[in-house]
């Protein structure tokens, strides 16, 4: 075989296999969109943070990836106690469950330093997100790390 039809041969399986070839991309949500919406603590005495009969969390989106937050707890249905988050990042967690699926869960970190506090949300519990957070009660050194779970309104 001459030179040529050996180039001519190595040049159309090149291009056979670059064609044939197909990568699967992973279109992957706005992070923010996945977590933004109003959610009510399902047991609202848990939070040992705010206190109130019923607590009301907002999430709303600042950009693609930023998100402002706010706990807002109520007394006989008047507002009382309240937290704000303003700007967290949201990041979000892959999970792959099969070649063609995977579960994608926003992680909301509210507060850094000592007593870190999040919000995450997670494939198994639709329209839930909990809120997790360190809690040191008046008088001990042990801390503990507490959740409170939101179900979407």
């Amino acid at each position: 075989m001459t030179s040529h039809i050996k180039l001519a041969r190595l040049s159309l399986l090149a291009i056979v296999t670059f064609l044939g070839c197909k990568a699967d991309r992973l279109n992957l949500p706005e992070p923010a969109t996945l977590i933004v919406g109003t959610y009510q603590a399902v047991d609202p005495a848990a939070l040992l943070t705010i206190k109130g009969d019923k607590v009301i969390l907002t999430v709303k989106r600042v950009s693609a990836d930023i998100v402002d937050v706010k706990m807002q707890a109520y007394r006989n249905n008047q507002p009382a106690d309240s937290l704000v988050y303003e700007r967290a990042k949201v990041v979000l967690n892959t999970v792959p469950t099969s070649l063609k699926q995977g579960c994608v869960s926003p992680y909301v970190s509210l507060a850094l330093g000592a007593r870190p506090e999040e919000l995450s949300a997670n494939c198994s519990e639709e329209d839930i997100v909990t809120y997790k957070y360190v809690y040191i009660p008046a008088g001990q050194q042990t801390a503990a790390i507490l959740s409170v779970k939101f179900k979407s309104l």
